[in-house]
């Protein structure tokens, strides 16, 4: 029963390579430029946009598909990458 559980997992987390996250902020540009950036962060359709980007990414690098939510995620982690 582990295996089954685990094998869901796998398939619902999203993997992510360096083009992936070379898209995602090239996308996060354009929306930059688009003026889809408010005060407080990044406005939804800012992140509707890199999603569409990022469409079909999974396969070539496996797991799920992009959502919202692991774009904010992954957001999050490379921004303070570059930041930093």
């Amino acid at each position: 029963m582990a295996s089954s559980e685990e094998d869901s997992k796998a398939k619902t987390s999203v993997a992510w390579t360096s083009a992936d996250e070379a898209t995602l902020v090239e996308a996060f540009k354009a929306e930059k430029s688009k003026g889809n950036m408010a005060e407080s962060g990044w406005k939804p359709v800012a992140y509707t946009a890199v999603v569409g980007a990022l469409k079909g990414s999974e396969k070539v690098a496996g797991g799920s598909a992009k959502t919202v939510s692991s774009v904010k995620s992954r957001w999050q982690r490379v921004s303070s990458i570059l930041h930093s």
